[in-house]
């Protein structure tokens, strides 16, 4: 019979716990070199109505490298020339940020700062576990770019662009009702209510919530990258359609149930049934989706 020989064992291991130990030392060193800016982010994230959802990121990609570990490690390899530039240039980076700090908003700071420790981690992980590694862990690497806040400037692009399309849903949802109205750009003027579709109607953090949703539905769920890049793009005239609606109800509720509406618990806190309803019609979409790609192949197997 032919004896076990453990040692072995420990030799093929060897160089997949040093491969460790060097991740985790690469992390250490980024745990101190951007553990205020990452502390500055949590407490944004908590104190932020529109960014609560960075403090889950972190927890969904690892989540996603987890599950997917056999494809990931598969073929590992050290990257040092591919990985070392990259985290070179987080450096810098950080540098910049911390030098210009007092022309950016802090907003825009904590970007910088965030966007820097990113490219860090991202860098030491190519550098320790090779390119191939990099690219099968590229949806789960990329899903941290969520927990950048967005520019001051991009922020109020994104924003400016749902306030419009809300404003432009809620004039057809009110035609298609009938009921009386006249509008002025995001004003409109209703029996006995005027209302106006404000930047904090934009739904900016349901729509980055479902944006989200979509990607990872698209990831799990679908084979072609154009019905993922469909999923996510529906998803944000989803999100539009969603903010018009409620701004209907709403109104409608005020004008002909009771006026207290707009000052109660169902203006402030009513989103959630919406977003129910906008998860469900994208879950269709999905199951739209697969049904198509699936239908497809039997074609193409017949």
């Amino acid at each position: 019979m032919e004896s076990v020989r453990p040692l072995n064992n420990k030799h093929l291991l060897s160089p997949a716990l040093n491969r460790c130990a060097a991740f985790v030392l690469v992390s250490l060193a980024g745990a101190i070199l951007f553990g205020g800016d990452l502390a500055d982010l949590t407490r944004f994230s908590w104190a932020s109505g529109t960014y609560s959802h960075i403090l889950i990121i972190p927890v969904i990609s690892l989540w996603l490298i987890y599950t997917e570990r056999t494809a990931i490690f598969a073929n590992v390899g050290y990257s040092l020339a591919v990985g070392l530039p990259v985290v070179v240039v987080s450096l810098m980076l950080h540098l910049i940020g911390r030098q210009y700090a007092a022309l950016l908003s802090s907003n825009d700071e904590l970007c910088v700062a965030t966007l820097s420790a990113l490219a860090f981690w991202t860098g030491g992980f190519i550098a320790i576990y090779g390119v191939q590694a990099g690219r099968k862990a590229l949806f789960p690497l990329l899903m941290l770019i969520f927990m950048i806040p967005l520019p001051d400037r991009l922020y109020e692009t994104v924003v400016y662009a749902l306030q419009r399309g809300s404003t432009e849903a809620t004039y057809w949802l009110f035609r298609m009702t009938g009921v009386p109205m006249l509008r002025d750009g995001f004003a409109f003027s209703l029996p006995g209510l005027n209302i106006e579709v404000a930047k904090q109607c934009s739904g900016i953090r349901s729509g980055m919530s479902l944006f989200i949703l979509s990607l990872l539905e698209g990831h799990f769920f679908l084979k072609t990258f154009k019905n993922k890049a469909l999923l996510t793009l529906i998803a944000v005239f989803i999100t539009i359609f969603k903010n018009g609606l409620r701004i209907v109800t709403l109104s409608l509720l005020a004008v002909y149930v009771d006026m207290r509406i707009f000052s109660g618990d169902l203006h402030k806190k009513g989103g959630i049934p919406f977003f129910a309803l906008a998860f469900a019609t994208l879950a269709l979409v999905l199951w739209v989706l697969r049904r198509r790609e699936r239908r497809n192949l039997v074609r193409r197997e017949a």
